[in-house]
C-alpha cells in the first residue's frame, strides 16, 4: 500500500490520451448508440418468428406463440430504454468499487473524477461488450437454447462438451475475455488520471472492480443454489 501510494507519476502514454479524450457525456452517448445498435440485431436478426416457434413449438399452441411474439413486438423499445439506465448504473458501481480502492491506496483521486473517467471509458467497454454478438451472428441459431448456450469468450466455453453443475457454470461464464478487456480499459483510465504506472494501475482495478466481480458471482451463486 505504502509503495503504491508514493509512486511517482508518469505522462500517460499517447494511446490512452486519446482513448480518453472524448468528453464523458460523448463517450456515453457513444456507448448508447453501440449498445442500442446490439440491441436492434439481437431484436431483429436474432429473435425471429422462426426462432419463437422452433423453441415452443412442442409447449405452447400455435396460437400461444403467436400472441407471444405480439407481446413482445408491442414492447420492444423496453431494451433500447434500458441501456442508458444500465450504462448509469455499471457507471456507479465501476466508480464505487474504484473509490473505495483509492481510499485504501491513498490516492488523491475524488469521486467525481473517477466518474468522469468511467463514463469516458464507456465507449471502449460498450465496444468490447458487443463483441458477444458476434458469434450469435455467425453461427445459425435455431432455438433459444443454443442462443443462450452459445459461448465463444469465457472459460466455460472448453467445457462445453461436460455436464457442469449449475453453481460452477456461472462463475466459469464470468471469466471471460470481455471481462479482461474491460480491466485492461479501466486500468488505463486510472494511468491516465493518476499518472501511476500502468501495471500498477492494472493490479489496482483487478482488486478493486475485480473483487467486486468476485462478490457478484458470489451472490448469484448464492440466489441460484437456493432457488434451486
Amino acid at each position: 500500500m505504502d509503495s503504491t501510494s508514493i509512486s511517482l507519476p508518469q505522462p500517460p502514454r499517447p494511446f490512452w490520451e486519446t482513448a480518453f479524450s472524448l468528453p464523458p457525456a460523448l463517450s456515453f452517448g457513444l456507448a448508447c448508440l453501440i449498445s442500442g445498435i446490439a440491441v436492434f440485431l439481437q431484436q431483429e436478426i436474432l429473435l425471429t418468428d422462426t426462432l419463437y416457434f422452433n423453441s415452443l413449438g412442442e409447449q405452447m399452441a400455435y396460437e400461444r406463440i403467436e400472441e407471444l411474439i405480439a407481446r413482445q413486438q408491442q414492447y420492444k423499445w423496453v431494451p433500447y430504454a434500458v441501456v442508458p439506465v444500465a450504462l448509469v448504473v455499471q457507471i456507479f458501481l465501476i466508480t464505487l468499487c474504484l473509490n473505495v480502492g483509492t481510499i485504501l491506496y491513498e490516492f488523491k483521486v475524488g469521486f467525481r473524477k473517477l466518474f468522469g473517467m468511467v463514463a469516458r471509458s464507456t465507449v471502449l467497454i460498450a465496444v468490447v461488450g458487443s463483441l458477444q454478438i458476434i458469434p450469435l451472428l455467425i453461427v445459425p441459431i435455431e432455438t433459444l437454447d443454443q442462443l443462450t448456450q452459445l459461448d465463444w469468450f469465457s472459460i466455460a466455453a472448453l467445457f462445453s462438451g461436460m455436464d457442469l453443475p449449475l453453481w460452477l457454470l456461472l462463475p466459469l461464464k464470468m471469466l471471460n475475455l470481455i471481462l479482461l478487456l474491460t480491466l485492461l480499459i479501466l486500468a488505463g483510465g486510472m494511468h491516465w488520471l493518476t499518472g501511476r504506472p500502468y501495471g500498477k494501475m492494472l493490479g489496482f482495478v483487478t482488486g478493486t472492480y475485480g473483487t467486486g466481480m468476485v462478490l457478484l458471482v458470489l451472490l448469484l451463486v448464492f440466489l441460484q443454489l437456493n432457488m434451486n
